[in-house]
């Protein structure tokens, strides 16, 4: 039977002591890798759900005595994935998760046509049950001002398939700030202080510290700081 999100946060917060399983310590580093990477991403989210898939093989494998391992590039995680999660040389296993999250997301109040540009009267923040991953946006500043690729219903959940945005981070919009080095890498969240494209160098505030920082643009609403 699945465990609850909650028991499971209960059994990671007792640590090592619990962890008499291979499965179970699976099942908590999975965890741990998906609720890091849905804080990075999201602002807000509730009624976190993860269905593990771990193949049979996970029954008759030793506890790991070490911490556990997997080199799935980070990600938000929604929807399914398969991992290879490896104890050091000891042992190798594939699991697949199935996470979905409740998160208010930007919507229409009304149906727009295609070009319309889209002004705050036009949206409101709808709690969604996310399942699959898309772009969705979670602050209405970030929509206000692009212009629609097609028409859209009310309650009309909008991703970047719908908008057409002039560059790929825009001045005042949130973004996701990442931060890498060779033992751990970082996700928060800030605003942009310039236009940009893919490559070019800007200035964002963070939007934890306050500090503004010097950044490189990788995707669209999304930068890294070396």
């Amino acid at each position: 039977m699945r465990k609850s999100p909650l028991l499971l946060s209960l059994l990671i917060a007792c640590g090592p002591a619990w962890a008499d399983s291979a499965q179970q310590q699976v099942e908590s580093y999975l965890f741990n890798r998906i609720e890091t990477a849905l804080n990075g991403r999201f602002s807000a989210f509730e009624n976190l759900q993860i269905n593990f898939r771990i193949a049979n093989a996970i029954n008759s494998l030793p506890a790991c005595q070490q911490p556990l391992f997997s080199d799935k590039p980070n990600d938000t995680f929604l929807g399914t994935e398969s991992w290879w999660v490896e104890c050091g040389s000891d042992w190798r296993v594939k699991a697949v998760t199935t996470v979905s999250i409740d998160t208010k997301v930007v919507a229409t109040k009304r149906p727009l046509k295609k070009g319309h540009r889209v002004a705050a009267e036009d949206l409101t923040l709808k709690l969604e049950t996310l399942r699959l991953k898309g772009a969705v946006y979670q602050y209405i500043d970030d929509v206000v001002g692009s212009r629609l690729r097609r028409s859209v219903r009310t309650d009309q959940i909008l991703t970047r398939r719908h908008l057409e945005l002039d560059h790929t981070v825009t001045k005042g919009h949130h973004v996701t700030i990442s931060y890498q080095s060779s033992s751990f890498s970082l996700e928060t969240m800030g605003v942009a202080l310039e236009d940009g494209m893919v490559g070019d160098r800007i200035k964002v505030m963070n939007s934890e510290s306050g500090r503004e920082l010097s950044v490189t643009v990788t995707g669209e609403n999304s930068v890294e700081q070396h």
